[in-house]
């Protein structure tokens, strides 16, 4: 909303020294891709997703990467859309790769700005860790 006080709100004093595209490119330049994982694990099927999350309707895939995929989802109660990230799981995920998937959605979650999305929800289901929060409209970050 223009001129809400979540609009004017300044970034925490830490930040504020920082660009934001600088913090984009060292975030890049700090990220670990996993070896190949995404690209030979199989993301569970349509029905399996629908057995593990009933109260969301899938929508598609948002993306894969090194560490999961990214659905689009509707949160069915609320008629919210969201993005479900799920880690991946089987012989390509590693304790590190899942405590750096925890500590990404308790990082984004402990951050309230008006251009860093809100986590709505983080939990496991039947072994396959996820995390759900704000859909935003647009392109990916490689767009």
């Amino acid at each position: 909303m223009p001129g809400s006080a979540a609009e004017s709100a300044p970034l925490p004093t830490a930040i504020r020294q920082f660009k934001p595209d600088e913090l984009l490119a060292r975030a890049m330049h700090s990220v670990h891709m996993t070896t190949g994982g995404a690209r030979t694990w199989a993301p569970p099927s349509d029905e399996e997703i629908a057995r593990l999350f009933p109260q969301y309707e899938m929508l598609g895939i948002l993306g894969r990467g090194g560490m999961g995929i990214v659905y689009k989802a509707l949160h069915l109660k609320l008629n919210r859309e969201v993005a479900l990230k799920m880690l991946l799981t089987g012989p390509h995920a590693s304790q590190r790769e899942l405590m750096r998937f925890l500590r990404e959605a308790e990082s984004v979650a402990a951050l309230r700005h008006r251009n860093i999305v809100q986590v709505y929800d983080i939990g496991e289901v039947d072994g396959h860790p996820f995390f759900t929060m704000e859909l935003v409209g647009g392109g990916s970050l490689a767009e």
